[in-house]
């Protein structure tokens, strides 16, 4: 038999180090990135803003047939009457860019504040 013979390209050996460098570098910088300051909740029904308010405060939010609740700096949704709720079971949010969908309901609850970014907002439909 034949013996394979394997050789290493030099483009080969620029592209395993590049991975290598974003496999460790992407997640360290996500994790160490600065996320203190001030947060707050927003809570939209229909595209509107219905509340909105610092983290900090414990509050009860209606929005439609869901309540929505703030404590301990963390945000959920308590009660909702959607068919499968996902939403209820997401559980809870704390962190900048984070947010829980309700379509059945049509409400979006999200937590903004100092990221580490300069305002990169993305949304999909």
């Amino acid at each position: 038999m034949a013996e394979l013979k394997l050789k290493i390209r030099p483009f080969d050996l620029a592209f395993s180090i590049i991975m290598l460098i974003l496999v460790f570098a992407v997640p360290y910088w996500y994790l160490h990135r600065d996320t203190s300051g001030p947060k707050v909740f927003k809570v939209f029904k229909d595209n509107k803003l219905v509340a909105e308010g610092p983290l900090d405060a414990d509050r009860l939010v209606t929005a439609g047939n869901m309540d929505i609740e703030v404590k301990n700096g963390k945000v959920r949704v308590l009660r909702s009457d959607c068919p499968k709720g996902l939403c209820v079971a997401f559980g809870r949010i704390s962190s900048p860019g984070e947010s829980i969908v309700c379509v059945a309901n049509k409400v979006l609850v999200e937590v903004s504040g100092k990221t580490g970014d300069d305002d990169i907002v993305a949304m999909s439909y």
